[in-house]
């Protein structure tokens, strides 16, 4: 039907045949080259996956595991976390599309994005028989999952989990460096412990207690 396909729109339709089910679904998802059908089939295969909805009872089931107590400010398009009795400026950023999730410890000051501490995104794979995992992970290290939600939690939200608890403790310090407008780094460093580029302009030591 389409003899010079250059746009690869037998894909797209493919994707979003209604007759398709998961499993054919999924090995198209692996076979094709095309970012738009890819995309396609990742939305039909989220299905009614809620992020808010999974991420909000996740932390609800583990609060009790969090050093600093976080607190959740929702924009139209992220979640925002800040913890109790630690400073605003760093923040946990999280933003879901059916295709990838966003999972990052921002640092911010003035108004402005300062560094990133930690980061933990996914971008969404599925294999041919439907099970969930990241293509950012390398191919040997990759971890199947059975459904979103356990790809969410497992692979993305326990290992922030573990950062926050590791690296924001009454032990250590944030270290803003550098200049605004020009360049700028974040780093949490064990208390009486200074950054290699410390001279070049510290702006600012939050302690975190």
């Amino acid at each position: 039907m389409f003899a010079d396909d250059r746009w690869e729109l037998a894909d797209i339709l493919r994707a979003s045949d209604r007759r398709i089910g998961t499993r054919r679904l999924a090995w198209l998802y692996e076979q094709t080259t095309s970012d738009a059908a890819r995309s396609v089939i990742a939305a039909r295969l989220s299905g009614n996956f809620d992020f808010d909805v999974a991420f909000i009872a996740w932390l609800e089931r583990n609060r009790n595991r969090f050093r600093y107590q976080p607190r959740i400010h929702k924009t139209d398009s992220s979640l925002i976390l800040m913890f109790e009795g630690c400073t605003d400026a760093i923040q946990w950023h999280l933003r879901y599309t059916p295709t990838y999730i966003t999972s990052e410890i921002q640092v911010f000051f003035d108004g402005e994005c300062w560094d990133h501490l930690f980061e933990s995104d996914v971008s969404l794979g599925i294999d041919a028989d439907g099970q969930y995992y990241c293509e950012l992970c390398l191919e040997r290290e990759r971890k199947k999952y059975s459904s979103l939600e356990r790809l969410l939690i497992e692979h993305t939200l326990e290992s922030t989990l573990a950062w926050l608890n590791e690296h924001l403790t009454p032990d250590h310090v944030l270290w803003l460096c550098g200049y605004k407008d020009r360049w700028t780094s974040a780093r949490v460093l064990r208390r009486g412990e200074k950054p290699a580029n410390d001279r070049h302009g510290v702006e600012l030591i939050f302690q975190l207690n």
